[in-house]
């Protein structure tokens, strides 16, 4: 067809509108499947998802078979942030030991989105047997274990990618946050700026400084500067206001962290999405929802689709007490990300608000909070002797003096290192001694089709797993895990304001960590005991109470996503 080659030739000389222009008005013959993978290349190149989506479906529809149209759909799912339907696109390609490196990213992506690190790791490395040679694989490889913790691993990972001839500043950046899940700061540092230096510097990696500074100093004011000094020098980044914004909002200035993202978005009317999305998130914060609703209409205005935006609009008629609305936009989101913990837990607090049936079933804390002492491990005689040698090893593990960028902790700190993989013989035989309970829960748990039992495969695999340390007066901030299934504490050091009156110190469930009218409150509180361990589902809204009293809080967390159970 002449002018399906006429597009090719356009798209092909870079003319991507007039090539855009042409292919909308022509309807290919649906067994066409050339045709197809084409306008699916050409709407990806333009970054109109939703007609690249439609091309690459029909290029499957005409050949089921066909690898480059099932990645080239699963990359389109993928950056639509609909992980779940990307694996039903690449898992049977997947289990194809021919399948392409492509095709096996897509895949590994997927996995990764919905908190499946361990097998998203396992695609990785079948990548790299693929193609030995590939710096870009070593990279994604070193990805991969740095998400899961294993930073020693990660590190040597990115040194293969390094010695395979890759410079590149993310491999840089994620080696940096290696060194740094190793509490080897200056290293991480240097790392950083390499990321930051030459004529494609890493952003990110501005964010991972200022987060180190702040990390390993506590001082706002020192991060906050470097910040500064990256704007001064790029001012047409607006992701750097995104990062100055996040340490201002962690460090308790709202006011601050609103006022940078507006006076970025006013030197920039052509601002990004992701800008404004997160300036009305910032206004929701404050309370100003005339604010929150103007950035989010500008939002509107070109991606009406966006489903970041539909999150807002569902925090907007919270915030204004609108629960019917509420429930139809988070109803609507759910639908788009079943697999978001943070989703659900916001269909949650809308059917609460609304008085809907449904909240009661999904926030049954008397089924679904459970509390179990940790029997005594092997080698040693008594839970108490246990614990101090427990609290000796996680104190060595906190190396930072404050709590990482985007957590829930504030006024403590958190271990950057996976728990999992560590050879200590107290954490060692924490996770011996919790495989049972944790068995317990789901046996007792059983199967069923509501949002929490429907994942229930009898086993379990771990998706991380830290230990906080709060200092008096320290907190979490009310919160879900976005990835997990199920989450927990242990309390392994507890504060005396714990034994005392007005639940100091307690873990609280129910309280939403955004804005309602009216504000709901917490319904259901755990006290923390040296030794007890607490399983909870990971969409439930949990936060803890701050403490006075001049001792610590010290405790481990991990979320489980499902497995099957292991022969």
């Amino acid at each position: 067809m002449a002018e399906v080659q006429k597009a090719l030739s356009l798209y092909q000389a870079g003319r991507l509108a007039e090539a855009v222009a042409l292919i909308s008005g022509i309807k290919p013959d649906k067994r066409d499947t050339n045709t197809h993978l084409l306008f699916g290349r050409i709407y990806i190149q333009a970054r109109l998802w939703a007609a690249a989506e439609q091309a690459y479906r029909a290029a499957l529809m005409a050949d089921r078979h066909n690898a480059a149209a099932a990645e080239g759909l699963a990359s389109v799912l993928n950056t639509l942030g609909r992980g779940a339907e990307t694996l039903k696109v690449t898992t049977a390609f997947a289990a194809n030991p021919a399948c392409g490196p492509g095709l096996l990213y897509e895949h590994a992506e997927a996995q990764r989105s919905l908190g499946l690190l361990e097998a998203s790791l396992e695609a990785c490395q079948r990548i790299v047997k693929l193609a030995p040679t590939s710096a870009v694989a070593e990279h994604n490889v070193a990805a991969r274990l740095g998400d899961l913790r294993r930073y020693a691993q990660a590190q040597a990972a990115a040194e293969r990618a390094f010695a395979k001839g890759s410079d590149a500043p993310e491999t840089w950046l994620v080696y940096g946050r290696a060194l740094q899940g190793q509490d080897r700061y200056d290293e991480a540092e240097a790392a950083y700026q390499r990321a930051l230096a030459g004529p494609r510097p890493c952003i990110d990696a501005h964010l991972d400084l200022a987060q180190s500074i702040w990390m390993r100093t506590g001082d706002a004011k020192a991060a906050s500067q470097r910040l500064d000094e990256a704007i001064a020098a790029s001012p047409d980044q607006p992701l750097l206001a995104h990062f100055k914004s996040k340490l201002l909002d962690h460090a308790g200035d709202k006011a601050g962290a609103y006022q940078v993202l507006v006076s970025t978005i006013r030197r920039r009317p052509e601002s990004t999405v992701s800008l404004e999305l997160q300036a009305a998130d910032a206004a929701l914060a404050l309370g100003d929802l005339e604010a929150a609703r103007f950035h989010a209409e500008r939002v509107r205005q070109v991606a009406p689709e966006d489903s970041n935006l539909l999150r807002v609009e569902c925090d907007l008629y919270l915030a204004l007490g609108q629960g019917a609305e509420a429930v139809s936009a988070a109803e609507r989101l759910y639908q788009r990300l079943p697999m978001d913990r943070s989703v659900l837990a916001r269909l949650a607090t809308a059917w609460r608000m609304a008085g809907d049936g449904r909240y009661g079933p999904l926030y049954d804390y008397g089924q679904f909070v459970k509390t179990f002492d940790l029997e005594t491990p092997d080698h040693w005689t008594d839970l108490p002797s246990y614990l101090a040698d427990l609290a000796t090893s996680l104190e060595a593990a906190h190396g930072a003096l404050a709590d990482p960028l985007g957590q829930s902790v504030r006024g403590g700190s958190q271990t950057l290192q996976n728990l999992l993989q560590s050879k200590d013989p107290a954490i060692a035989a924490f996770f011996a001694a919790i495989d049972a309970p944790i068995r317990q829960y789901i046996a007792q748990l059983g199967r069923g089709r509501d949002a929490l039992r429907q994942g229930n495969l009898g086993g379990y695999q771990f998706s991380g797993a830290w230990s906080v340390h709060l200092r008096p007066g320290g907190f979490h901030t009310d919160h879900v895990h976005p990835k997990g299934w199920l989450s927990s504490a242990f309390y392994v050091d507890t504060p005396k304001a714990a034994e005392a009156g007005g639940r100091e110190g307690w873990l609280k469930f129910g309280q939403p960590g955004i804005a309602t009218l009216p504000a709901l409150e917490a319904e259901h509180w755990v006290k923390p005991e040296p030794g007890r361990l607490v399983l909870f589902p990971s969409y439930m809204w949990h936060g803890t109470v701050p403490f006075t009293s001049k001792d610590r809080r010290l405790s481990i967390a991990f979320d489980l996503v499902p497995d099957r159970p292991r022969r």
